[in-house]
């Protein structure tokens, strides 16, 4: 009966698929000759010959069709669920950074390879003896890794590289005299559930993890530079705060890589405070800046994200909605005429948010994106009270 269900299965996404690419081909036609085109002028086809011009319209077909593919939700969806019949652990993507790995507690991973982040490490070591100068401190902040020491359990035959790449940063940052913090190593007593650090479907902390870090965060700077941020810890106490829960909507990173049925769907938190607050945010995109004036909910808050009933919705960046170049937060109520400047990947996104109740002002980069200037010469010019760098990993750093 198994094997007649897992044929069935599998004839049913065959012709899923047929059906989809014929539609697709149809529909779509014209997008897909745009994307072609363009892909072909961006790649300067005609300065590299036939090489250029190939790789200009294989990649302008796969960006025309991956946008444009009738049904794409679908296909994911059932393309996840044939994968689950056959209980397939190891799934192999089109990019290999992105191959899923089903841990035996049913946790999605994305599989990681050994990393050379030495460029990056001597980037920060070098922004910290010129920040030391100028009487600027800087705090190295290790997040939490989804696939946790002495807890994750994944095939034997998979070996996960993710937590041996942080420790050689955070390693190599210590022996060069920058301060850290490893919230990996603060786990065990913290007494928190390690099966609720992380979504099922995402690669990221959930938010009220985030909300964690940033509590203990907190502790080391006031221990390592004197700033007491919060010095009644009503800032840090998840008391003071509302929680508003979502129950089975959100598909994440990794779930949308092989839909709804392969590993189910996570619930969704959102903290917001339940005190007084005034904000003006500022968000510069690449080509435009964006300004949000009220309250935490209204100013940093992206209520059409939470209102967007498709599961393949992000909400993880209902905080702020997206990860952008620069964001100013000013945080008119503030009790700290406090200036930080926070240089961040995904992960600094909600933990960003939660400092800010903290500050005066909290500026968020991410160098991903943000081209202008370097750190140094951003933080120089900014001057900052204290520079927080908030990372899973610093591979992302150009």
């Amino acid at each position: 009966m198994k094997i007649t269900l897992k044929r069935a299965a599998v004839a049913a996404f065959f012709a899923f698929i047929g059906i989809t690419g014929l539609l697709s081909i149809t529909v779509n036609s014209v997008s897909v000759a745009k994307d072609t085109y363009i892909s072909i002028r961006d790649v300067g086809a005609s300065s590299h010959g036939i090489n250029g011009l190939m790789k200009g319209i294989t990649g302008g077909i796969e960006n025309g069709f991956s946008s444009n593919l009738v049904g794409q939700n679908n296909f994911i969806n059932l393309y996840g669920m044939t994968e689950r019949f056959v209980d397939r652990q190891y799934i192999i993507d089109v990019d290999t950074s992105y191959n899923i790995i089903k841990d035996n507690g049913g946790k999605l991973h994305f599989s990681s390879f050994k990393e050379d982040n030495e460029l990056a490490v001597n980037e920060i070591v070098s922004l910290s003896k010129a920040l030391e100068k100028n009487n600027i401190d800087l705090l190295y902040v290790q997040t939490p890794i989804k696939y946790i020491k002495g807890f994750t359990k994944i095939n034997p035959a998979v070996t996960d590289y993710s937590n041996e790449n942080s420790d050689k940063i955070v390693a190599g940052l210590r022996n060069s005299g920058v301060d850290t913090i490893d919230l990996r190593n603060l786990l065990d007593d913290a007494g928190i559930d390690k099966s609720r650090l992380f979504y099922d479907t995402d690669h990221h902390w959930r938010i009220e993890t985030a909300f964690w870090g940033v509590g203990r965060t907190v502790e080391k700077i006031k221990t390592l530079f004197d700033i007491d941020m919060d010095p009644d810890g009503f800032y840090t106490n998840l008391g003071n705060y509302k929680t508003d829960y979502y129950e089975n909507n959100f598909l994440g990173s990794q779930g949308r890589r092989v839909g709804k049925y392969y590993s189910g769907v996570d619930d969704f938190t959102l903290v917001t405070p339940k005190f007084e607050t005034d904000y003006s945010v500022t968000i510069k995109k690449k080509d435009s800046t964006d300004k949000f004036e009220g309250d935490f909910t209204e100013a940093i808050i992206n209520n059409d994200i939470l209102k967007d009933r498709d599961i393949f919705t992000n909400r993880y960046v209902s905080y702020f909605g997206a990860d952008y170049p620069e964001v100013i937060i000013e945080n008119k109520r503030s009790v700290n005429d406090l200036k930080l400047l926070i240089v961040k990947d995904s992960f600094g996104i909600p933990f960003s948010a939660f400092m800010s109740t903290m500050a005066s002002e909290t500026r968020m980069l991410d160098m991903r994106y943000y081209k202008d200037k370097s750190v140094e010469e951003y933080a120089l010019e900014y001057k900052p009270d204290l520079v927080l760098y908030v990372f899973r990993s610093i591979r992302t750093i150009e």
